[in-house]
């Protein structure tokens, strides 16, 4: 697809993408769109800020709007994500690209009202849901909604989607689901998870990966600072001045995200905090904050890694080292849409030592200089791992993957020893 005018889109719409600046597609958009409106099964993998929401939005819209539903009835699309915020993110895009037209979009999320969430549902219908699985497995199961109307169903931040975490409320949901469905994954990397949930619920899908699954961003200027732990709070207000604000820092421990958004407070900094304890209201207020400029840093955990759009962020501060995985979505969060981002990882001789190897071998795929910290594992020379993504191993030593062996056998010694028998 070379142009937005070659799709069935209605005049609203187009005029909405005009508004916006959207003049053509991104190559992940040219690419999974066509395949979408088609009817296939898709897999599609592409670097953070590629361009994905619109991906699966604008066909969600387009067979939408030829669908007049009765109050009550829907979804016909059920759009699911990992995170309060990007699923909040998602649908004021799709709201706002559906104004002039006849399509309803609903948001499910937790942390907010079912009443609220459920009023114009009762009262028009919905065409997309989007939703986390949580909820909207509580409005399946109370008759809210009718998952036997769904036609799509879209994973995005498929990775997240899959996880230990919250794999079982998706496979739950998915159950509920017609069996004659189309089945769309989005993805920033690729692990063997999403592959074995598409040898088992897709038909047939079409692979879309633009680069590595799993690569970080060429975009982004990749720097890392090594630092005793004691000093890092005051390292971190010179590492801060690199770039004028916005300026996004990521913590993995809701406690470290309070301790360094206090020091930052005392510092005098412009800032707010998001974490998964926070209450809903506090958490939408943060993030509201910081996209209108209200204040020039936010301290996250990775709740805030996945999705969210953050167009002016320039720099993003990783205080403490993550796997390999969760260091390409943080600083996804810049360098978005075409643009030029910084990105600056704390490491300290705590940090471990195959995460180190990780981020070395991320650095060298994406030509970026290796610090001298790191140049001892810029020698190691490895395949990779097929399930983690991780550069410094291969899957038969794959620390993730021993993680979850150990996970099941010990699952599977509890049923035994339930008493239950055969």
């Amino acid at each position: 697809m070379e142009a937005f005018t070659s799709l069935d889109l209605p005049a609203a719409v187009l005029a909405s993408l005009q508004r916006k600046q959207i003049s053509s597609p991104t190559p992940i958009q040219a690419k999974a769109i066509p395949i979408t409106l088609a009817g296939r099964d898709l897999i599609a993998c592409a670097h953070t800020g590629s361009g994905k929401t619109l991906a699966f939005a604008l066909p969600a819209i387009i067979s939408s709007a030829k669908v007049h539903l009765a109050p009550g009835h829907g979804p016909l699309w059920l759009l699911m994500g990992p995170s309060r915020e990007l699923q909040r993110q998602t649908h004021q895009i799709i709201a706002n690209l559906c104004e002039g037209t006849h399509v309803k979009a609903t948001l499910a999320i937790g942390g907010e009202s079912k009443g609220v969430q459920l009023r114009d549902h009762r009262a028009y219908g919905t065409h997309i849901l989007v939703g986390t699985p949580g909820r909207i497995v509580d409005f399946c199961k109370a008759g809210d909604m009718q998952p036997g109307d769904v036609r799509v169903l879209v994973l995005d931040e498929g990775d997240r989607m899959l996880d230990d975490l919250m794999s079982a409320d998706v496979k739950a949901l998915v159950t509920l689901l017609p069996s004659k469905r189309q089945t769309l994954i989005y993805s920033a990397t690729m692990p063997d998870s999403v592959l074995e949930f598409a040898m088992d619920s897709l038909v047939n899908p079409v692979v879309v990966a633009l680069g590595r699954a799993g690569a970080a961003n060429a975009s982004i200027e990749q720097d890392v600072v090594m630092c005793h732990q004691e000093g890092k709070f005051l390292r971190l207000l010179e590492v801060m001045e690199k770039t004028p604000p916005p300026v996004l820092i990521f913590c993995s421990r809701g406690h470290d995200v309070d301790d360094l958004f206090e020091f930052l407070l005392i510092k005098g900094v412009n800032a707010c905090a998001i974490h998964g304890a926070l209450e809903q209201v506090d958490r939408n207020g943060a993030i509201d904050a910081f996209k209108s400029a209200r204040c020039d840093v936010l301290v996250a955990s990775d709740v805030a890694s996945k999705g969210l759009d953050f167009p002016s962020v320039a720099h993003v501060i990783c205080f403490d080292l993550p796997s390999v995985d969760a260091y390409v979505h943080r600083i996804g969060r810049t360098g978005r849409g075409g643009k030029k981002g910084v990105a600056t990882a704390f490491i300290d001789k705590m940090t471990d030592e195959r995460e180190l190897a990780d981020l070395t071998g991320l650095l060298k795929e994406a030509g970026q200089p290796i610090p001298q910290c790191l140049e001892r594992f810029a020698l190691q020379q490895t395949e990779g791992c097929s399930f983690c993504g991780g550069l410094s191993h291969r899957i038969d030593n794959c620390p993730k993957l021993a993680a979850v062996e150990r996970k099941k056998t010990s699952q599977m010694r509890q049923a035994l020893s339930g008493g239950v028998g055969y």
